[in-house]
């Protein structure tokens, strides 16, 4: 028997092919017609006997598969059974330890911080509370950081407008959003960077009466020293007061005359609005006097100095301008 026949039949079986299209094939190709039966039979015994030892290992395995599955069922309601006690035993019989156990694992840290404060010696601090009050610190933040002042990058705080009326001739102050005024002051200290409108209103100063409005803003630290940026917004009005026209039309101005040097004096000013300058301090504590004393009406009509008292240094086209006016 040809052993190239039988694997021929066999591998066109395994390919689909039924036996009536193999054995039609093999007699068209010169194959005797008891040669392919006795080759197709031999096929047929080969799986046969496959078959068989399948059927024996099956019979082997199962018995063992039947062993494992139970033990595996056993050992697991063995467990189950003493889990179920130990459970029933803690719900039935609760003591203060098992209580404090069970709150820590429900209880879950909930930390809030503040704002980590300016820069101050290369540290910053700030506060973390746990809002849940789970009494651990597991997951805790920092509440404290190394940092370069020079590095620190701070919010802008907007401390929006504030007003002073000072009247000389009654010796009277009068402030108006006074918190605004103080939320920039208390600012100045660590040059934290903060911004501020200033709406000033001065009357009988050197015999002249003035309305304006300034922009002051903190820079922050710039190479050791702080920077107060300052810009003139508005400037609203300029007239003498009623003791300096008395004077000037007794020194022969007709009223004509005085009105138009006001006019003069006023367009002149007026000049200011939008010019801006920046002034340097070694000890930013020195803007905070400037600003305390103008509130406290100690302000000089000198413009010498061209620029703002106890600054290093001040620059821009504000501090350029001077204007000389009659007493």
């Amino acid at each position: 028997m040809s052993e190239d026949l039988i694997n021929y039949i066999r591998t066109h079986l395994n390919s689909g092919y039924n036996k009536q299209e193999i054995k039609q094939h093999l007699l068209n190709n010169g194959w005797a017609n008891e040669q392919i039966d006795n080759a197709f039979e031999q096929v047929n015994n080969y799986k046969n006997s496959q078959n068989k030892k399948r059927f024996n290992w099956l019979w082997i395995i199962l018995p063992i598969l039947i062993i494992v599955i139970g033990t595996i069922f056993w050992l697991y309601f063995t467990n189950y059974n003493k889990e179920s006690n130990n459970i029933k035993n803690s719900l039935t019989k609760p003591n203060s330890q098992q209580i404090k156990e069970q709150t820590q694992e429900i209880c879950v840290e909930e930390w809030v911080c503040s704002d980590w404060s300016s820069c101050a010696s290369g540290s910053q601090t700030r506060t973390c509370t746990d809002t849940n009050s789970c009494g651990t610190a597991n997951n805790k933040p920092d509440e404290q950081k190394n940092c370069d002042a020079q590095e620190t990058v701070q919010q802008l705080t907007d401390c929006d407008n504030t007003g002073i009326l000072i009247d000389f001739s009654q010796q009277s102050i009068e402030m108006e959003n006074e918190d605004n005024y103080n939320c920039f002051a208390n600012l100045i200290e660590n040059c934290q960077k903060a911004k501020l409108v200033h709406e000033i209103d001065i009357r009988g100063l050197l015999g002249v009466n003035q309305k304006y409005s300034n922009y002051y803003e903190l820079k922050g630290l710039q190479s050791g020293k702080c920077e107060l940026y300052v810009k003139m917004n508005s400037y609203d009005s300029f007239s003498y007061t009623d003791s300096a026209v008395q004077n000037l039309l007794n020194s022969g101005m007709s009223q004509e005359e005085i009105n138009q040097q006001e006019q003069e004096f006023f367009d002149r000013f007026q000049q200011l609005v939008g010019r801006d300058g920046v002034c340097k301090y070694s000890n930013p504590l020195h803007i905070k006097d400037h600003l305390d004393d103008f509130r406290e009406g100690h302000i000089s009509g000198s413009t010498e100095d061209r620029g703002l008292p106890n600054a290093d240094e001040c620059s821009g086209l504000i501090f350029e301008f001077v204007v000389e006016t009659t007493s």
